[in-house]
């Protein structure tokens, strides 16, 4: 090896030895420090609705090692920071350099507002040791209330429920809604109705609460109306303003017009085919509809529990005329059925055709009961015959016109009557015959 080359190693062992004996000293030092120095000249500065800044001196007598510090918090109610921290600021926790009296500052946010709260500055080294510095408490402003959200549910034709969802902020809070036809940006225009809210709100902490009012049926149909909702507690009243929510719009429903054109066909012993239009003479809104049916001479709905029954509801586009038509089965051979349409819009609200009777494979269509309530009227726009195949007469009297609607009186109707006279006619001959 030659004598530069021994030189370079010889320098090279005493450089690692160096770093070496360094290393151990800076060990021992760690290993000698102890536990952290409690901070001490905790202030709190800088004080709103939901933060505060921190700030104190760390290793106020001598300089320590490197480890880290943060705040820790609690609610009133405790006057000590050290037992369990209910929440810690900021995470993960800021480097301690390890300075003789180090000054830092925390800014902690996530308060609620008029909160009294208690905190602690903390040291801790690298082998978890921690050092809290002394409790300190203060109570954070108040503030006005906070307009989470707002929003419709399922506005009708003529009605709407407002709601929203409001932070009182600590302090009991008084609301109301505005709402308009018309408005530009953040203003509502021209007549503005105000509708006050039910009872205020109690001072919640930390909890956000839903709130409604209903406008009443006094809306127009397919409108669009602007609302905002207005909130207001003590701290509001000081500042001369209360919380005002962002203006929001909906537009209240169309009523389902009235289906027309009910008919069925084909129509054997035990299914039909049912028909109908719906919006038979205007645009309307996405819904639903449904056929209605029982067995009866005059009526689709009510009856005994279980009579009534209904076809599978099914989507309506709201396009205007929109025919639809469904099956049913399992009817019963020979015997008389009523059934209506009905339509339903987004929001909910029904309404039905008129009732239509499938009589004989007819379909007719009910107009009225008699005066003594004995006889049913319809109209059918097919010739109908008795039981022997002759035309019927129809209500007025005269022969039925083939293609045309004829007005009926119910067959069936008419059989009743006659069997009751019929009864009656027997009854008065057997006390006769007795007598």
């Amino acid at each position: 090896m030659s004598v530069g080359a021994r030189r370079s190693l010889s320098a090279g062992v005493v450089s690692l030895c160096a770093v070496l004996g360094l290393l151990l000293v800076l060990s021992a030092s760690a290993l000698a420090a102890g536990p952290p120095e409690t901070p001490v000249n905790e202030t709190v500065k800088e004080i709103t609705a939901t933060s505060a800044t921190v700030e104190g001196e760390l290793n106020p007598g001598k300089g320590g090692e490197v480890g880290e510090y943060f705040v820790g918090w609690r609610l009133e109610g405790s006057t000590r920071c050290n037992a369990s921290y209910q929440t810690t600021f900021p995470e993960p926790p800021e480097v301690a350099l390890g300075f003789k009296e180090e000054h830092v500052k925390v800014k902690v946010t996530g308060f609620e507002a008029d909160q009294t709260i208690t905190l602690c500055l903390v040291e801790r080294n690298a082998q978890g040791e921690e050092a809290v510095g002394a409790p300190v408490e203060f109570k954070t402003l108040a503030a006005p209330p906070t307009v989470v959200s707002e929003g419709v549910s399922s506005p009708k034709a003529k009605e709407a429920t407002l709601e929203a969802v409001l932070d009182p902020n600590g302090e009991e809070t008084k609301y109301s809604f505005e709402y308009a036809t018309k408005a530009t940006g953040e203003k509502l225009e021209g007549t503005i109705v105000t509708i006050p809210g039910k009872a205020p709100i109690p001072s919640y902490h930390g909890a956000d609460v839903g709130v409604n009012v209903s406008t009443g049926a006094v809306l127009a149909a397919g409108t669009t109306y602007y609302y905002r909702v207005l909130a207001e507690n003590e701290q509001s009243k000081k500042e001369g303003k209360p919380a005002d929510g962002k203006v929001e719009s909906f537009t209240t429903a169309i009523p389902p017009e009235a289906p027309a054109g009910e008919e069925a066909k084909p129509v054997t012993g035990s299914t039909a085919t049912l028909h109908g239009v719906l919006n038979p003479n205007r645009e309307g809104n996405p819904g639903s509809y449904e056929f209605r049916y029982r067995q009866s001479g005059t009526e689709c709905e009510g009856g005994q529990s279980g009579e009534e029954k209904s076809t599978p509801s099914v989507e309506a586009t709201g396009h205007s005329p929109e025919p639809v038509e469904a099956e049913v089965a399992g009817l019963l051979p020979a015997t008389t059925y009523t059934f209506c349409l009905q339509a339903t819009n987004a929001a909910g609200e029904t309404t039905l055709g008129a009732p239509a009777t499938i009589v004989d494979g007819a379909v007719r269509r009910v107009l009225q009961l008699s005066e003594d309530g004995s006889y049913v009227y319809f109209l059918s726009s097919e010739v109908l015959t008795g039981a022997g195949g002759e035309p019927l007469r129809n209500g007025l009297g005269s022969e039925p016109l083939a293609g045309e609607e004829n007005l009926y009186l119910c067959p069936a109707a008419k059989r009743k009557k006659a069997a009751k006279r019929r009864k009656a006619k027997h009854a008065k001959r057997s006390r006769s015959a007795g007598v």
